[in-house]
This record gives structure tokens, sequence and C-alpha cells, in this order.
């Protein structure tokens, strides 16, 4: 019988921002035992899937540890799980998808996805609607629109057309390790066809269901650090 693992690495990979800014009130939530390694990617520079593999790499540490990837970064986190790397011990997708998770509308979406778009500041109205909650609070509204604000607008636009071309499907089927799939009751971006997607394919995956929308970690940072490190506790060596 496997030893339960004494796991204390987390490593956070962003969403599309890229800049791991928005994991602060995630880290505060967490207990004072958990290490944090955050993954962060150029603001000023586009880089791919494969690139930014090399750019995560370099951050892995030399003991057990799990990936915990929001959004733009799940495609990411799979990728990097189905290479075996050494002491990785589990993989959690927040938000996450395997494939776009717009369906048939990501045809519509990548024309509408350029650097035009991202050069406007985006509405609160919309990002409440689509990221955060009608409740946001102010502080939390603005850190969120100047965090978006401060990557460059066509490094957001090739992020999202991206996300709208991924397919990590075969990396997917290649997962050994447990996964913890954080999925918002709200989200209105990633639905749960994206769960159902990774459900086919890793029938054992794991599902926690958080009242909340897209940006959970961000909006509940306790609900999700208690789920999370839930998972950590069981997992085995």
């Amino acid at each position: 019988m496997k030893a339960k693992a004494k796991i204390k690495n987390l490593v956070l990979l962003p969403g599309m921002d890229g800049t791991g800014d928005l994991f602060d009130d995630f880290i505060a939530a967490l207990p004072s035992t958990a290490k944090v390694i955050v993954g962060r990617y150029s603001r000023s520079e586009f880089l791919d899937y494969p690139e930014l593999l090399a750019v995560v790499g370099k951050i892995l540490p030399d003991e057990p540890f799990v990936l915990v990837a929001e959004s733009f970064s799940t495609p990411l986190a799979v990728m990097l799980a189905s290479r075996l790397p050494k002491f990785l011990a589990g993989v959690i997708l927040c938000a996450g998808f395997v494939v776009s998770p717009l369906g048939a509308r990501s045809v519509i979406a990548k024309a509408l996805a350029r650097p035009a778009v991202f050069r406007l500041p985006p509405p609160d109205v919309i990002l409440k609607r689509f990221l955060l909650t009608a409740e946001a609070s102010r502080v939390k509204t603005r850190k969120l629109k100047n965090t978006i604000r401060g990557v460059s607008p066509e490094v957001l636009a090739r992020r999202a057309q991206m996300i709208l071309s991924c397919d990590v499907r075969p990396e997917l089927a290649r997962l050994t390790v447990p996964v913890l799939y954080l999925q918002g009751s709200r989200d209105a971006i990633v639905g749960r066809k994206s769960f159902q997607e990774i459900r086919k394919i890793k029938p054992d995956a794991e599902v926690s269901v958080i009242e909340g929308p897209h940006l959970i970690l961000q909006c509940k940072p306790r609900a999700a650090a208690a789920e999370i490190m839930r998972f950590v506790g069981e997992l085995s060596l």
C-alpha cells in the first residue's frame, strides 16, 4: 500500500493574463505550510504552448508537487503532465479544457480575437458578467482590469487564438497521475461540456463544483483552497 504523500509544493499556472498577479487572495487562503511557486509569462512577448512548456519546466521543484492550472494554462498543464515530470503527484484544472471551450462558437470568437479588441479598456459590466460576479468589489474589479491592461493586446489576442485552437486530448489520455477538476457553478465561459470531454478520456478524473464564476480562485479563494488541499492530502506517492 502506498504511503500518503506529504506534498507541500503547489505550482500555480495563471490564466490568460499570464502574470500570476491574480493569485494573491488564493495564496493567502492556503495553509502556511504550503510552498507556492507561481508561473509567470511575458507581458510583451508571445509564446505558444510548446514554448511555455520550457518556461514552466524551469520552475518545477526537486520534490513532490502538484500542478494547479487556471483556464488558459490548463492545456499547458496537461501537456506538461503527459511528459511525466519527476516528482509530479497530481494535476488540478481550474475552469479547464482540453479543446476549445466555445465549441462551434469558436469560429466567431476567432474572428473577434484581434489586438484591436484588447486595446479597449474592458468595461466593468463585462468583467463582472463573464469573469467575476455582479457583487465583485470595486477593488477586485479594478485589479483585474489593471492586470489585463498591463499585458500587450497582441499577446492577449494570440493567447485567445491558442485557446480556441487547442486540442490536447491525446496528451490527456497519457496522464497517469490523479486529476481534480475545479468548476465554478456559474462559469459563463467554460461550461460543463469541457469537463464532460475530460471525463470521457479520463473517467477517474474527480470534479469539485464551487458556487461561483469563471475566476473561481479569485472570487472564492477559501473554498477553492479547501478543496485543493483536501485533494492534495489524499494523494499517494
